[in-house]
């Protein structure tokens, strides 16, 4: 049997659902996420990047050169590649997916916001707490869908993918990701879900260790079919804890139970942790996310005003908030371009638009925005990119311009390169990757040692070399973001 180019992705897409099932296949190759292309017995499998494209070679390339072979009759070579189309399409998806607010919610309003009402649940004290974040309510983007699908891939096979830790700064989603594995797993009676956070996971520790209560606190934590623990890095340097949760890590992982960790920082620069310990909880899949990119914004800002209609009272019309669906597409614009930040900061945007549009009665729209944003967009108006922190430090420095993107390694160009990646982190939405193409083409792991190496001088008060002299490193930090600020 032949295969004509155009049939092969159809036919051998086929043939690995089958072989896969249907939920591990939606996971990894829905969305025209991967293509296939046919060429003389050698089948080429692009996918957006280089890690998802590692993934797909480890866990389905048995599986896909059986469906060649069971298609074609021919024994492929394959080869798995990156596309960057493919990035841009997924991009260009989330960009349209955002300027949807009516689709974030399960019943959407005429006026164009949505309304969640979900009832606010209780503790086993019956006291009244937050209803936990579900997958339905998770903004997905560039920034974060390496770690989506691996929160799928768990709540749909538990125990595949363990330990799954998803990393990221604060305000990108990993808690509500944690909830929303919790709540979906939690529909299965048959299993047993304990979540809990790092801090919780500690006291429960030391007050079983002094109060006798040591074995019924590790039937508790090691007879659970899924443990999610918040925060990791909080264990830092604790070592009666760490010995604690290394041998119950241990314990889940021989029954083959899943494990779902969160940490505010990169596995690399959580050393407190271990080597052992560290060693374990990267043996399974690593997922980082990052602050989030435009698209997303917009459609988180689109998501909590949704979320704010749904907190109007009776007495309120929510008809009233919103005059028109292009005032609203105009003010989630205006919140997304001017607040590049997390999603906390993204809220509480949110929050104080709303509050203002409540309290003197008007809808909202761009202006009412910028009125109550009014300080936030002039603390964020100078609007930096990479070129104007290269531009900066290079000034600063008195080095050439675009001598941060050569290949050498001297000591008069290393640190004020380290530096300048320290500064894209700080001041732009830029991921470890692009910061790192941009500066000579290096790797995201040089960028997290940049990181890391800028971190120890600013602890240490340590000094780099500036126009030939020795300068204090928080006083070449402040020239050069004096530098920028008059770059605004």
């Amino acid at each position: 049997m032949t295969m004509d180019e155009k049939d092969v992705e159809k036919v051998v897409l086929r043939a690995v659902a089958d072989r896969i099932g249907k939920d591990r296949f939606d996971v990894w190759f829905r969305d025209n996420q991967v293509e296939m292309t046919w060429r003389e017995g050698r089948l080429e499998i692009a996918a957006p990047t280089r890690f998802y494209a590692d993934r797909l070679a480890t866990m389905f390339g048995r599986e896909i050169e059986e469906a060649v072979q069971e298609a074609a009759g021919v024994r492929p070579a394959l080869a798995f590649t990156v596309d960057p189309a493919l990035a841009r399409r997924a991009r260009d998806n989330f960009e349209l997916a955002a300027r949807a607010p009516q689709n974030h919610a399960s019943s959407p309003a005429s006026n164009g916001i949505s309304k969640t009402p979900e009832p606010a649940g209780r503790d086993e004290k019956g006291r009244r707490r937050r209803p936990f974040q579900t997958l339905e309510t998770f903004v997905a983007g560039t920034s974060n869908r390496m770690a989506l699908t691996g929160v799928r891939a768990t709540i749909e096979h538990p125990g595949d993918f363990s330990p799954l830790l998803l990393w990221g700064p604060p305000g990108t989603g990993k808690t509500h990701l944690l909830e929303a594995i919790w709540v979906a797993l939690r529909r299965d009676r048959r299993l047993h879900v304990l979540f809990v956070t790092a801090e919780q996971f500690t006291t429960m520790f030391l007050a079983a260790l002094h109060g006798r209560g040591l074995p019924s606190f590790r039937q508790k934590f090691r007879s659970v079919d899924v443990l999610l623990i918040d925060d990791i890095q909080f264990f830092a340097q604790k070592k009666a804890t760490l010995v604690e949760l290394q041998h119950t890590v241990d314990v889940l992982h021989r029954s083959g139970k899943q494990l779902v960790l969160t940490a505010d920082r990169a596995p690399a620069d959580l050393m407190g942790l271990g080597n052992e310990l560290l060693t374990r909880i990267t043996g399974g899949l690593s997922c980082g996310l990052q602050l989030p990119d435009i698209a997303t914004r917009r459609g988180l800002v689109a998501r909590f005003l949704s979320e704010a209609a749904s907190r109007l009272s009776r007495s309120e019309n929510t008809a009233q908030l919103v005059s028109s669906a292009h005032a609203l597409d105009a003010v989630i614009d205006w919140i997304a371009e001017r607040v590049p930040g997390d999603a906390r900061q993204l809220r509480g945007a949110v929050n104080q638009v709303v509050a203002l549009a409540r309290a003197q009665g008007r809808p909202l729209c761009r202006s009412l925005a910028q009125e109550a944003l009014a300080s936030i967009a002039i603390s964020n108006q100078q609007n930096v990119g990479l070129e104007e922190i290269e531009r900066a430090v290079c000034d600063v420095f008195g080095l050439q311009p675009r001598s941060l993107q050569s290949d050498k390694r001297s000591k008069v160009i290393a640190q004020p390169r380290m530096l300048a990646m320290w500064l894209a982190r700080k001041y732009t939405p830029a991921v470890y990757a692009e910061i790192g193409d941009y500066f000579g083409r290096r790797s995201h792991s040089t960028v997290i040692a940049a990181q890391k190496k800028v971190r120890q001088w600013l602890e240490s008060d340590s000094v780099v070399q500036l126009a030939g002299r020795d300068c204090p490193i928080t006083e070449a930090l402040q020239q050069v973001e004096a530098r920028l600020r008059q770059t605004g």
